[in-house]
């Protein structure tokens, strides 16, 4: 069965009050969206070049905000499976760059806060979760840059 809805539609209009262009959004599975462009137009006389500027602007945006939101849903999803992980599992080699990595999203996090607070909530949750992953995790990562930083100053020797 395939349900679509409509996300996101804006208009924008001009001085005489006729919209002319439209972004629309559709989804018909969680995992498929499909964006749309439309350029309302009444007659030839009203098409510009580069009327479609602000429809164009506009799905730029809902585009941007659609990969951010399913970067922050993925990115959970990934924190609740590593929290639920047996350490034994991973090598200290793979949990120490793994928590680097997660530590470079959780900067990137304080940036787009800061930016865009309509994701306030969900990046302080996501944040919450990369401190409770890093605090896991802390003594096996330490003991693992501890021994790199040893091998490096072996070798430099």
């Amino acid at each position: 069965m395939e349900v679509k809805h409509k996300s996101h539609k804006s208009s924008k209009t001009h001085g005489d009050g006729k919209p002319k262009s439209t972004c629309i959004v559709k989804i018909k599975h969680k995992s498929d969206a499909h964006f749309g462009l439309a350029i309302e137009k009444e007659n030839s006389q009203d098409w510009v070049k580069g009327g479609a500027l602000s429809a164009a602007a506009d799905l730029e945006n809902c585009l941007h905000d659609e990969c951010r939101k399913w970067f922050l849903a993925a990115f959970e999803s990934y924190l609740d499976e590593v929290k639920s992980k047996t350490v034994s599992m991973e090598s200290d080699n793979h949990v120490a760059e793994m928590m680097c990595q997660i530590k470079k999203v959780g900067d990137w996090l304080d940036v787009i806060v800061n930016k865009d607070d309509s994701e306030l909530e969900a990046c302080v949750r996501i944040k919450n979760k990369i401190y409770g992953v890093l605090l896991k995790h802390v003594e096996r990562t330490a003991m693992v840059l501890e021994h790199m930083n040893a091998m490096i100053e072996d070798q430099q020797q």
